[in-house]
């Protein structure tokens, strides 16, 4: 999250190349203040639902799984302003929205970063956590 540059809002993410498409959510992650632990939490909720699969994908399958839960949690952008009108039935305040959408090459940039930064942890951890987690849903 630290090296992935200047924040680029949503609304001027187009024509830019996946890999800075993709350090894009990592510093909106950074700029909203997102935990490191929060992250890995999820990349772990991820990958080790993709354990618990009877049915395995690719890992390519999985890494982009990772990438939409990761730019869910980076967001977009929402702006507002005064309106002034004399008209007390239009709105006083103006309120754009962008949120980026989901796109593949993009995804699969993050999924990759994602799944490089918590490596440590899901090589170390994920059959335990599979087999706890098929222990509680047996009970």
């Amino acid at each position: 999250m630290f090296t992935s540059g200047r924040t680029i809002a949503p609304n001027r993410l187009r024509g830019v190349s996946p890999k800075a498409k993709a350090q894009a959510v990592w510093a909106r992650l950074r700029d909203r203040e997102v935990s490191p632990q929060e992250i890995l939490a999820s990349i772990l909720a991820v990958v080790v639902c993709h354990e618990c699969d009877p049915q395995k994908a690719t890992p390519e399958y999985r890494q982009v799984q990772v990438a939409k839960v990761i730019n869910r949690m980076a967001g977009g952008t929402v702006k507002r302003w005064p309106t002034h009108h004399t008209d007390p039935a239009l709105p006083k305040v103006k309120v754009l929205r962008w949120f980026p959408a989901s796109e593949g090459l993009v995804l699969r940039e993050l999924g990759k970063t994602a799944e490089v930064a918590a490596e440590f942890l899901v090589h170390d951890h994920v059959e335990e956590l599979a087999a706890f987690s098929k222990t509680r849903v047996a009970r």
